[in-house]
């Protein structure tokens, strides 16, 4: 995102597009990752209802950026620059909050501990 905004500068159409395109390839191959990390750790609950409720904040998020985006627009050129630097802190935040991420993956322990109980059937 950082480059993206630095491709903004010089109104460089070829780039913006190469850019856009490798921001938006690496930032949906990031959702299954995120939608796992919130099914193990909310693993007594099933996991249409972990994944429902990301997807229902995540569509809240978006309904709150897009007005805060467009306020931040600069009138006199209708550059998106400071909405774009605000949406780069937005995923650097959420990169950061989950690499520090430390907790139990519950799922997996309860799937290992179903495998090593049933284990001995096929023997």
């Amino acid at each position: 995102f950082v480059w993206f905004n630095l491709a903004l500068q010089p109104h460089n159409k070829p780039m913006i597009y190469t850019v856009a395109a490798l921001a938006g390839f690496f930032a949906v191959a990031t959702i299954p990752a995120f939608y796992e990390l919130a099914v193990e750790v909310t693993y007594p609950t099933p996991e249409q209802n972990s994944t429902g409720v990301l997807t229902l904040v995540g569509q809240g998020v978006v309904f709150g950026f897009v007005p805060l985006l467009n306020a931040l627009k600069d009138p006199k050129t209708e550059s998106m620059t400071n909405g774009i630097w605000v949406l780069t802190g937005g995923v650097a935040l959420s990169t950061l909050l989950v690499l520090c991420f430390r907790g139990r993956y519950r799922r997996y322990e309860a799937e290992q501990a179903f495998h090593m109980d049933h284990s001995s059937f096929g023997a």
